[in-house]
């Protein structure tokens, strides 16, 4: 078995480091939301918070659960 070279071990460190920074982005921009397929038809739903206010002119824009 052989090990990773210092530099290797800084390039993953790196790349882990980047890549935590997207995660987090992502987080933030909807990668939370809690996406199903709902009846009999398997249509797309989501998991929205029902205590927030309503948005639109017809009030049929809810915010997303956990956002």
């Amino acid at each position: 078995m052989t090990l990773p070279s210092a530099a290797e071990i800084s390039a993953l460190q790196s790349r882990h480091d980047e890549l935590t920074v997207k995660v987090s982005k992502l987080e933030q921009r909807g990668g939370r939301i809690d996406l199903r397929q709902c009846g009999a038809a398997l249509r797309l739903c989501v998991q929205v918070d029902l205590k927030a206010p309503k948005y639109g002119d017809k009030a049929d824009y809810y915010v997303l659960e956990g956002y």
